[in-house]
């Protein structure tokens, strides 16, 4: 992120607020008393999924679509929690009245528990679940008025492994994909996939503005069906945008009017540059502008 692009807490002001509280397994803990199992198998080799949301005025926007991707995320890696889908939300609820946030972070992560050492998890042991609710940290508004600039990362996504399809807690890629960008002087790295195509980036989903239409790369290139983006279709065509869903090559940029990402924390956030030759007229598009102010609209009612 650029200098002038300084990170803001949506609570700043308020030095009162608590740092961080967390859930774990049914119990309410401060983040000095969160403890982990060292024979977590998330720890140990990353066997575990997560997910994140923002809090608006004090309530969860879109829990229970982040809720079950969470849980179908857990599924398919063969966790097995004590609890479920609606006793996260009660404790989540339960969290952000007890930090006294308005807008907060939200971390959800499950692993598949203490089943020690080896490749071999023990079968019955119950997945380790725990919440975090600490404050929102956002891009400062600049970064909404100029946009990001990106670049292409060196780092593909593998669209043919069943983990381009979940949130697990094997963050790697994306993790030195933004390095990279860091590196290069960007806000952020958009990365291929294995064929070349426009897959998503380092911790947002892609769209682009063609001919009045959205288009964004397909779920077969290896994305991660994001909920905001799901939110962005929705609004769009409602607006009477179409909106295509297919392959992307990374060309298509210099041929786009508008290009912006898209995640639960961050929002809307304008893409005008990428590998150093803007998008567009190389400012926030009108579409993008209009699409971010009715996604606000929605998650503050």
């Amino acid at each position: 992120m650029e200098a002038g692009h300084r990170a803001i807490t949506a609570n700043e002001g308020h030095p009162m607020k608590p740092e961080a509280l967390f859930w774990i397994d049914g119990e309410t803990v401060v983040a000095a008393e969160a403890r982990v199992s060292l024979h977590d198998r998330g720890l140990l080799y990353g066997e575990g999924a997560f997910d994140t949301m923002r809090a608006y005025g004090g309530r969860a926007f879109r829990l229970r679509e982040h809720l079950s991707r969470f849980f179908a995320a857990g599924n398919t890696l063969g966790c097995r929690p004590d609890c479920a889908a609606t006793d996260i939300e009660v404790a989540i609820n339960s969290l952000l009245q007890d930090s006294g946030l308005s807008d907060a972070y939200i971390r959800t992560t499950m692993t598949r528990g203490a089943g020690g050492f080896g490749m071999e998890a023990m079968e019955d042991s119950p997945a380790c679940v725990f919440i975090a609710v600490r404050p929102l940290r956002l891009p400062a508004e600049t970064c909404y008025a100029t946009g990001f600039r990106a670049m292409i990362s060196d780092i593909r996504r593998n669209e043919t492994s069943p983990l381009s399809r979940v949130k697990s807690l094997n963050y790697l890629d994306s993790l030195l994909a933004r390095r990279e960008a860091r590196k290069a002087g960007v806000d952020e790295a958009l990365m291929l996939n294995t064929r070349g195509h426009l897959a998503e980036a380092a911790a947002s989903n892609v769209f682009l503005v063609q001919d009045n239409a959205l288009v964004t790369p397909g779920i077969d290139s290896g994305v991660l069906a994001g909920i905001t983006r799901s939110v962005v279709v929705e609004l769009a065509t409602a607006a009477g945008i179409r909106c295509e869903e297919r392959s992307v090559d990374p060309e298509e940029f210099s041929t786009s009017t508008e290009a912006f990402l898209t995640n639960s924390l961050m929002e809307i956030v304008p893409l005008t540059e990428v590998n150093h030759l803007q998008v567009g007229g190389g400012s926030p598009g009108q579409t993008t502008l209009h699409l971010l102010r009715q996604y606000r609209d929605l998650a503050s009612k």
